[in-house]
């Protein structure tokens, strides 16, 4: 998590002194390997700065970099930027990447609020109900049975919002589909071989995933010369797409002739569905954990009242 932090504040930084104020590469690593305090951003720029004047290359200067482990990813854009000559539009297109990781980590952050209210809600009326039991219930062994009552609900309820959430998390997180079409689009628009960029595609999306799975033998496909609509098109035992959508933009870029914008379009739909689907989740989230803790309070109060009425019977 803190690498992932420092990763994207490097990115960053050398993106505004390099992209936006002009400054040369080796300048922008000195000015952050003198900003005060000690942090792995500003290790990791002196590392970087040294590596840079003894003749390495910036992607190789990532890559071995010891304060901040860089992803495949950032290493093999930088690395591709070095061959094409485009390290401005490269850092620009990773500080757009680091923006939309941050964006998704804000959105579970905010979808994470209301689980925590409830949990703490709940604890709260437990303990008070625990507090007046003590105070009503005279016999121990009905106190025994309201507090395996109150312990297994609250179990219950831990769970409901442990699942509830990883749900959200996993649904709200980054979507490696989009970033592979993305990164793709992007690399073959700056002059990458499009048998290459999609191979990075595969490793964005794992290479054990079903996506990943379609993107390699895609790029093997476009190494034997194969079309796009080949190369990603086709049955279930074929290896391809089955989106609707993402077969007509392949089938329309071969027609038409828009190949090297195919990815980018793509993309842009993905974008789309998953502002959309993001809004629905997040919009549900209230009423989802709303209702759990009403069913949580139900049940809590009638196995409090059980033993109350028992107990107030027997005197």
């Amino acid at each position: 998590m803190f690498n992932k932090k420092n990763m994207h504040r490097f990115i960053k930084t050398i993106y505004h002194l390099y992209v936006e104020q002009g400054i040369l590469l080796t300048e922008c690593l000195d000015i952050m390997g003198k900003s005060a305090g000690k942090t792995r951003v500003k290790t990791a720029a002196l590392y970087v700065e040294e590596e840079l004047r003894q003749g390495n290359m910036l992607s190789n200067a990532l890559k071995t970099c010891p304060a901040i482990s860089f992803d495949n990813t950032t290493v093999t854009f930088v690395d591709f930027s070095e061959k094409t000559g485009s390290l401005g539009e490269t850092l620009s297109f990773l500080k757009e990447r680091c923006e939309r990781k941050e964006k998704a980590g804000s959105a579970i952050a905010e979808a994470a609020v209301y689980p925590c209210f409830v949990i703490f809600l709940s604890i709260f009326v437990s303990a008070l109900m625990i507090f007046y039991a003590d105070s009503v219930l005279q016999e121990s062994f009905m106190k025994g049975s309201l507090l395996k009552s109150l312990f297994a609900d609250f179990c219950f309820l831990l769970l409901f919002c442990a699942l509830s959430f990883l749900f959200l998390r996993r649904s709200l997180g980054d979507d490696p589909l989009y970033e592979a079409f993305l990164s793709v689009g992007f690399l073959i628009k700056h002059g990458v071989n499009a048998s290459l960029a999609v191979g990075l595609g595969a490793n964005i999306l794992g290479l054990d995933s079903r996506y990943g799975q379609i993107f390699l033998r895609a790029r093997l496909r476009l190494e034997d010369g194969k079309s796009l609509v080949q190369a990603f098109c086709g049955n279930e035992k074929e290896g391809g797409f089955r989106d609707k959508e993402i077969l007509e933009a392949f089938y329309y870029a071969q027609k038409s002739g828009g190949k090297n914008d195919v990815f980018e379009r793509i993309s842009a739909r993905l974008g789309k569905k998953i502002e959309r689907k993001n809004a629905l989740l997040l919009s549900l989230v209230e009423p989802l954990f709303t209702g759990g803790t009403g069913l949580y309070l139900i049940v809590l109060m009638g196995n409090f009242l059980m033993p109350v009425m028992n107990s107030l019977n027997l005197m």
